[in-house]
């Protein structure tokens, strides 16, 4: 027994009694704490501490009941020759009789009264004790607490008190202070690693930092559920569903019932946490249990959504949403949804604070955390030892180094604690979680470079798991390691080659976005580096980068950061620390510094010839260095100086600086262009093979900076062979900088077959660039991207964008102007193109937009991309740059500018043999364009220049024609081209036209097999989007078409939309590229009954007076009377059982026609365009072939509808605009970009478009104008549509009608006429 404890060991701690007090209270607490909080002050009345029961226990055969109270007393007595008795003689019973009395007038309901001491009492002695106690309460029960009874309690349950017992009776104490020295001597030794004042905690840092201090994280749990509470609480008070709302109407019933369960059962949920856990005292013991519940939660709620899901792509697909309402009614519907779910539910990459994440997090046992080189690691490592020191809070922090060369993991954290013989690990793990425990916190064990144990980081695959299983055991305790993401050394350590197989992996990315120009205003102050203009923070992730950076350019003003500047500072550093340690009395030793440099790159060549990263201090550091040695150790940043079992090492400090020095003294010796080839040659194995140097990644990278300057050519000039061109692509950054760097590695990748695992890497580097908002030097990969078949760019391009978030995060490299302003132009316009590959036609049209606009702000550079990019492979991209281009055509103001946009397509369709459509529509436009505004007149014999290829109709394998078209498109396209019908005639059957396609589309890049095996992965990854996507089939498929079309019309076997153009319906998109104006209301008028008891008056009511009055009016913001001459108006609500529908059109009329006489019959109020360009609208007169116009009146507005027709089109408010013929003949100028009509410079027209109205006006000196140059006046027919919509309640009686239509007119004169509002 006396192995188990022995009292002497408590002086260990300091003084002997108060440390028995603590004892007692451990084993109190770990016995009881499910009980009660237990009540433990400073000089707490009359015992050391209480509990007040929360619920029932049974303790000695008796039960105690909820709000009874149990006290400890604890006496320090030891027997003056015999420590298992202790003393209780009169005096002793005085005490205790008197600290019982205190207890029971503080705590009146105390039902139990523990007497703890060292030794036991004599028996007899202390019944008359429990007796004289009973005098003052006879209700109380007395229990005396010894060593025996101590002993009992330990094995009966070792697993529970070991921990306690192994801390105060173990033979070597292990306490704070000594933790705190072996974690305070490895952040002394990393130092120069971690600054404290600039250091950025990561999302993830931060709230390992609340996980660890149990205080810190009961307050952030609490503070989610009080979140989550009064969220839900507020939200409540609103109904889930308003059945006022306009898009109420639209939901169907499954719908809303499933969207109202999802919020019940979230409601539901939040009391349930709110009632259960808010007011738990220990509430972070309960972590998992509360997590258990909410997960529960969310796997039942999968279904919902999925639900929830597939009804909102219903009503999508069936509602007709031409401004966007029902669209911003379902968004609200979604955002509502998703703000209680976002507090509630898990982010597994912790980067969103929220309540299920955060008990993820504290419920883990171990994290571990990879990164590139340099993106904070160490960093992380070194805070939160920092943080957990600051705290006095235990931590215990080693370097992966120190194990490098020990027997295990195990044998070197006990011989480092003192602990060997005298301890077993799991005891030694059983000491700190008990003492993690009594300060609150759990004990964070971190090692810090699992890579830096190499060459024996392979002991990790066995020791990694045996640790876990024994941290598995221990609430208290957290394992944190970091590592290397290299493939190498996940296989080496873990078995895996991708970091995310390993479990509870943590990626860091350097410094995060938000936090990019905040930290480095910080360095840049420190180092006082003044008016620098930072061309990409971007670089500035890895934050050794930026303090080496800083170092190197400390004091400097008015300095570019780029790639190229931030890797050339390793040079400079590298030249720094020469020159530093070569200073003799003041000035540069220049033989000294020869000397250390020549012996530096000795000492470097060494790490690279024994295939290590470090040297033996006394045979090689110091031999080399002989008097420089602790100078170069002093100086912190470059080298560290370690002991390992007793050896003395030297390493480079960081292994980018290693790699460096390795890489420059491997230069130094080759001489030699051709050594240096034969030198990689005879060492290939060390920087390509399974078995690379431990630092061949940092060397690599070095090298690719260094050859350049050595030998004037990159290194993939000297040896472009795949080893060489593959490592170049993982260090693309470094030569994209230099011009000779992009030209040269561009034409390599262009000018050679390079393998599809090469091809493969470089669009996964560029995609990796992309998904860390870089697309720097993109546009140099063109002629790399152009030289790929669409299949390629399908496989490793196109189909990387996906899903929603990947495409959203692309498009705001384009959409942020924080980001954009970032990039070049030609940069930002050659990523907007490349990514008009995507099926996703939303994204596919926003990039599209995009391109566009960037393209207004550089013609020349951004005719030179798109020159470039006509010659891709890819059908959906060179659709989207032909359509830039004459979109740049179309809004040019100038002729020059116009000439460069014609001249570019007229190049392209000499030198390639096409009949694509859409060119020749676009071109064909411009044509027209330039003719009609600068009287420039164009042959059009180009158009027609391949109108003599030949087509071929044999097909040998028979296409699967649904997985290409789907019915609706090949009944609207494909089969008029060969069943004819009253308006044209065929000239080809079905085979023909099928067999055509077929071999046109393989011609163009179609691969049945590729295209399916993408569009299943596709499908897999984005079910809800599926709506919105193109088949990867129909681009080629849709590409075929085109030239078909194209072919047909150059043989006069196809019919266009307009005389003398070359539309049809298959165009895709506006060139016009309108801009979406803001909405805006002409008025709020309710024109619905108030109360459903008017139904009956109001369906017989109109409003044509309202009408009238809008006719001529004044409008906000604008001088001077303005004429409507198009209005419509619509207001519905299913609650009050009404809709309403107002219209107003108008023409003109001859002012020798009454408008009584006149015949609506055959009026055209508005001639609608279907396939027409907003652009042309207002300079060219399109006849439809199959439209007759009247002669009696003419038609001043013409609808804009071009999106109206075909869901695949890129979506364009549709618009009322003037005709061309009214708008030539005023001398009106359209401006698209405001969809206004100006004249010398002022507008003179204003649209009001809204979700359910859109009103056009006209100045009326406009007008009038208008009218006396017409010689007629403006008839005005005004429309109102009412109806009763629905079972109506039974309280209300049912109306004489249901429908109500009313018809009335206006009319509108210079000069007045009978009946006209100039009257």
């Amino acid at each position: 027994m006396s192995e188990i404890i022995n009292w002497a060991f408590l002086k260990n701690h300091g003084d002997e009694r108060l440390e028995f007090e603590h004892f007692c209270f451990h084993v109190a607490s770990c016995m009881f704490e499910d009980y009660g909080k237990i009540e433990y002050f400073y000089n707490t009345p009359g015992s050391e501490f209480y509990i007040e029961l929360k619920k029932p226990l049974t303790f000695g055969g008796k039960t105690y009941n909820q709000g009874e109270v149990l006290g400890w007393q604890a006496k320090y007595w030891r027997g003056a020759k015999d420590d298992s008795n202790s003393p209780l003689d009169a005096d002793h019973k005085k005490e205790l009789r008197k600290g019982f009395e205190v207890s029971m007038s503080y705590r009146p309901n105390l039902k139990l009264w523990i007497v703890c001491t060292p030794g036991s009492f004599v028996q007899k002695e202390w019944d008359k004790l429990v007796a004289d106690l009973r005098t003052i309460n006879c209700s109380c029960d007395f229990a005396s607490w010894h060593r025996e009874i101590f002993e009992d309690f330990y094995l009966k349950n070792s697993s529970q008190f070991n921990g306690i017992f192994k801390y105060y009776f173990g033979e070597k104490f292990i306490g704070l202070n000594t933790l705190f020295e072996i974690s305070c001597t490895t952040l002394e030794v990393l130092k120069r690693k971690y600054d404290v004042e600039l250091h950025t905690a990561s999302d993830f840092e931060s709230s390992l930092l609340s996980v660890v201090d149990e205080n810190v994280a009961s307050q952030k749990i609490k503070g989610f559920i009080s979140r989550l509470k009064k969220h839900a609480d507020n939200d409540r008070k609103m109904p889930i569903l308003n059945t006022y709302d306009w898009g109420y109407s639209k939901l169907s019933n499954r719908f809303i019932n499933y969207y109202q369960e999802d919020f019940v059962l979230r409601y539901r949920l939040i009391d349930k946490i709110y009632s259960l856990y808010y007011n738990r005292d220990n509430i972070v013991s309960k972590a998992e249990e509360l997590l258990s519940l909410i997960d529960d939660y969310c796997n039942n709620r999968q279904i919902r959504v999925q639900i929830v899901n597939e009804e909102f792509q219903q009503i999508y697909s069936q509602g007709h949403d031409e401004y966007g309402g029902l669209n911003d009614y379902l968004t609200e519907l979604g955002r509502r949804a998703r703000v209680l779910e976002s507090v509630l539910t898990k982010d597994d990459d912790f980067s969103k604070e929220n309540l299920s994440s955060f008990l993820l997090l504290l419920s883990r046992k171990y994290f571990q955390v990879f990164a590139k080189p340099g993106y904070g690691k160490t960093h992380l490592a070194c805070s939160l030892t920092d943080n957990m020191l600051k705290r006095n809070k235990p931590v215990l922090f080693f370097m992966g180094s120190s194990f490098r060369n020990c027997d295990s993991f195990q044998s070197l954290v006990l011989e480092r604690l003192g602990l060997n013989g005298s301890m077993s690990f799991s005891d030694m793990l059983d000491c700190l979680d008990f003492l993690a425990r009594v300060h609150h916190c759990k004990l964070p064990i971190i090692i810090d470079g699992l890579n830096e144990t190499a060459p024996n980081e392979e002991r990790w695959k066995e020791e990694l798991p045996a640790l876990k299983v024994l941290l598995d055991k221990h609430s208290h305790l957290l394992l944190v390691t970091t590592c290397r993401d290299k493939t190498d050394y996940l296989q080496a350590i873990y078995g895996v080659d991708n970091y995310t197989e390993v479990e509870n992996h943590i990626l860091l990315n350097g410094l995060v976005k938000e936090d990019l120009e905040v930290t480095v205003d910080k360095y840049f102050s420190k180092y006082e580096i003044r008016n620098a203009t930072v061309e990409d923070f971007g670089a500035f992730e890895n934050p050794l980068l930026l303090k080496i950076f800083c170092i190197t350019n400390k004091n400097k003003s008015n300095i570019v950061v780029n790639n190229y500047s931030l890797v050339s500072c390793m040079d400079d550093y590298s030249n720094q620390l020469l020159s530093n340690i070569s200073m003799h009395k003041g000035k540069i030793d220049k033989l000294a510094k020869h000397k250390l440099e020549k012996n530096l790159h000795r000492a470097s060549y060494i790490l690279f010839e024994n295939d290590t990263r470090y040297l033996d201090f006394y045979n090689q550091f110091a031999k080399i260095f002989d008097d420089k040695v602790y100078d170069l150790i002093n100086e912190g940043l470059c080298f560290t100086f370690e002991k390992n079992n007793g050896e003395e090492q030297v390493q480079y400090t960081y292994d980018m600086v290693a790699g460096f020095h390795i890489a420059k003294s491997i230069l130094h010796r080759c001489g030699e262009e051709e050594d240096f080839k034969s030198f990689i040659d005879s060492n290939k194995g060390k920087f390509f093979g399974d078995k690379r140097h431990t630092l061949a990644e940092d060397i690599i990278k070095s090298l690719f900076y260094l050859v350049p300057i050595h030998y004037h050519k990159e290194w993939f000039e000297i040896m472009p062979n795949p080893e060489v061109i593959n490592a170049a692509i993982d260090n693309l950054d470094i030569f994209l900088t230099s011009d000779n760097g992009r030209k040269s590695f561009v034409n390599i990748l262009t000018e050679t077959e390079c393998t599809t695992k090469i091809i493969e890497h470089l669009f996964n580097a560029l995609y990796e660039k992309v998904s860390t908002y870089n697309i720097g030097y993109i546009s140099s990969f063109l002629p790399f991207f152009t030289k790929q078949s669409g299949s390629i760019l399908d496989q490793y391009w196109n189909s990387k964008y996906a899903t929603y978030d990947v495409m959203q995060e692309a498009y705001s490299i384009l959409h942020d102007r924080y980001v954009s302003n970032k990039f070049k132009n030609a940069d930002l316009l050659a990523f907007a193109l490349l990514m008009c590959g995507i099926t996703d036609i939303e994204y596919r049209e926003n990039f599209c937009k995009q391109a566009f606009l960037i393209i207004k702000k550089n013609n020349d550079e951004g005719l030179r991309i798109c020159s470039l990019l006509l010659n891709t492979s890819d059908p959906f991209v060179r659709e989207a740059v032909i359509s830039v281009i004459a979109g740049l055509g179309l809004h040019s103001k100038d002729w020059k500018t116009l000439k460069k946009c014609i001249d570019v397509l007229e190049k392209y369709l000499q030198n390639h043999t096409t009949t694509n459509v859409v060119l020749l529509d676009d071109l064909e436009t411009l044509y027209n364009y330039a003719e009609v505004t600068f009287r420039q007149l164009h042959n059009r014999e180009l158009l027609y220049k391949y109108a003599d290829v030949k087509w071929s109709d044999k097909i040998e394998k028979k296409w699967a024609l649904f997985s290409v078209f789907d019915y609706d498109y090949d009944k609207s396209y494909i089969r008029p081209l060969f069943i004819p019908d009253y308006c044209h005639k065929t000239y080809y059957t079905s085979s023909h036209i099928y067999g055509m396609l077929q071999n046109m589309a393989e011609c163009l890049g179609y691969d049945q097999d590729v295209c399916s095996m993408l569009q299943n992965e596709e499908y897999e990854k984005v079910s809800y989007r599926r709506q919105l996507k193109d088949k990867y089939a129909f681009k080629y498929g849709q590409a075929a078409l085109y030239e078909l079309y194209g072919w047909l019309l150059l043989n006069g076997k196809l019919e266009n939309e307009y005389v003398g153009t070359f539309r049809t319906p298959l165009v895709r998109i506006d060139p016009s590229f309108p801009i979406v104006l803001q909405k805006r209301n002409l008025f709020t008028v309710f024109l619905l009954p108030k109360r459903n008891e008017d139904l009956g008056n109001w369906i017989k009511a109109n409003v044509s007076d309202w009408q009238a009055s809008l006719i001529m009016t004044k409008l906000p913001n604008r001088d001077g009377d303005w004429i409507l001459l198009y209005g419509t108006c619509y207001q519905m609500m299913s609650e009050k059982h009404a809709n309403i529908y107002l219209e107003w059109n108008s023409f003109l009329v001859q002012k020798d026609i009454s408008p009584d006489e006149v015949d609506l019959e055959f009026a055209e109020f508005i001639r609608e365009y279907d396939h027409a360009f907003l652009e042309e609208l207002s300079w060219r007169e399109l006849i439809n072939t199959q439209t007759k116009h009247t002669e009696d009146n003419v038609s001043i507005l013409v609808k804009y509808s071009f999106s109206e027709w075909n869901t695949k089109r890129f979506k364009y408010k549709s618009f009322v605009c003037l005709s061309s013929e009214i708008c030539q003949m005023l001398e009106l100028t359209f401006d698209v970009d405001r969809l206004a009509y100006t004249f010398a410079n002022e507008d003179v027209s204003t649209s009001f478009i809204c979700d359910d109205s859109m009103f056009f006006f006209l100045r009326k000196d406009v007008v009038d104008k208008l009218l006396e140059m017409k010689k007629s006046y403006l008839y005005i027919q005004m429309e109102e549509h009412r109806s009763i919509i629905g079972k109506l309640p039974d309280t209300i009686e049912e109306p004489e009608i249901r429908y109500n239509h009313k018809v009335s007119h206006k009319s509108y004169s210079a000069i007045p006429i009978k009946n006209s509002i100039g009257e």
